[in-house]
């Protein structure tokens, strides 16, 4: 618990750039930064992580006897204790990540529209 509180108030004190050197270097190796997590914090990382991992798998699972296809939406860090728990169970697994949807340019002769309406009754 103190290194938790001793890493939580030191990184109020860090700079943007500090930060953004963090967010590259844990995307670019999540899995090492997820075992230096599991290192430091083991019982942080078995509630927020591995316990929700187990408890997703199996809803996944369950859901796959009615659907053949599913989209889950996780965060990063579920990612590969989800994958590795899913493949146990010769379920197939892609991966898709954010990033690569958000840097995905549209071809030049797909039409991008949104509509809403709005409707108002008086008194």
């Amino acid at each position: 618990k103190l290194k938790l509180l001793i890493s939580s108030f030191g990184s109020m004190f860090v700079s943007k750039k500090k930060v953004d050197e963090e967010i590259n270097k844990i995307e670019t190796n999540l899995e090492s930064y997820l075992e230096q997590v599991g290192d430091k914090f083991p019982t942080i990382k078995r509630v927020l992580l591995d316990e929700r991992n187990q408890f997703m798998a199996d809803q996944i699972r369950k859901a796959h006897q009615d659907y053949e296809e599913i989209v889950a939406i996780v965060g990063d860090g579920h990612i590969p204790g989800l994958k590795h728990l899913l493949e146990q169970h010769d379920q197939s697994v892609e991966t898709i990540r954010l990033k690569e949807l958000r840097e995905k340019k549209p071809k030049s002769d797909e039409i991008s529209s949104a509509s809403f309406s709005v409707e108002y009754e008086g008194f």
